[in-house]
């Protein structure tokens, strides 16, 4: 059973999926969901002009870590969640099933996140009227962990003490989004949190929501919008 703010997440990636079907704006349709569900979320839609072709065809790549290389960090429930986004967008929002690639666990290796993301699958399938949705719940880092103020990822194989090689940086996503995925319409959902053993021990190594991310930042090109977890 989904907590209230996987609730709301999904809510709002049908909300924008459905609007961005029909070729409605996706600002609106996707912050009058927020507004109707909880502040516990946050969405940044692109300020770019929206897209008003209707969507073509749509993908997704799924990740969810609950077990990481380092067991100290483990997570109770972000790789059941990211499965039940995959269910979710196949059985409501009607993603053909081999549209939408899920990693999890130890299968969701930075190497194997930016394969799928940058190189072998979303940049050879989706076109410039296609809708792309990246999901991914895991670990995210605070920006003091890091010498210059980077926000990571954490993926299965990550070092907490070396974010830098090993993380999954935002900077990263974004730029793959915007010049590797040539669609005109993307969603990108980070449930990047602290739940379970590692909230409450040293082990943790300070690993914390992504609230202190700019969403805006990430969401900057025609048709985007980023919703981040928050507390």
């Amino acid at each position: 059973m989904f907590q209230r703010s996987k609730l709301v997440l999904f809510a709002v990636a049908s909300a924008f999926v459905l609007a961005e079907a029909a070729g409605a704006q996706t600002s609106k349709a996707a912050c009058s969901a927020i507004a109707s569900g909880t502040s516990n979320s946050v969405i940044s839609p692109s300020s770019a002009s929206p897209v008003s072709t209707p969507v073509a065809d749509k993908w997704a790549v799924v990740v969810g870590v609950s077990e990481f290389a380092d067991k100290a960090i483990n997570l109770k429930y972000a790789a059941k969640d990211a499965a039940d986004f995959r269910a979710f967008l196949v059985d409501k929002c009607h993603f053909a099933p081999d549209h939408v690639r899920l990693l999890t666990n130890e299968q969701a290796t930075k190497e194997n996140v930016l394969d799928l993301l940058g190189d072998s699958f979303l940049p050879r399938v989706a076109l410039p009227d296609d809708l792309v949705v990246i999901y991914f719940s895991s670990h995210g880092s605070a920006s003091d962990l890091d010498l210059r103020g980077v926000n990571y990822l954490v993926a299965h194989d990550t070092a907490v003490d070396r974010l830098y090689s090993t993380g999954i940086d935002l900077q990263t996503l974004s730029n793959i989004v915007k010049t590797r995925i040539h669609c005109n319409r993307a969603l990108i959902i980070l449930d990047a949190c602290h739940s379970g053993g590692a909230s409450d021990t040293s082990d943790s190594k300070g690993l914390v929501r992504t609230s202190n991310v700019d969403a805006a930042a990430i969401a900057q090109g025609t048709g985007r919008a980023v919703i981040c977890s928050s507390s």
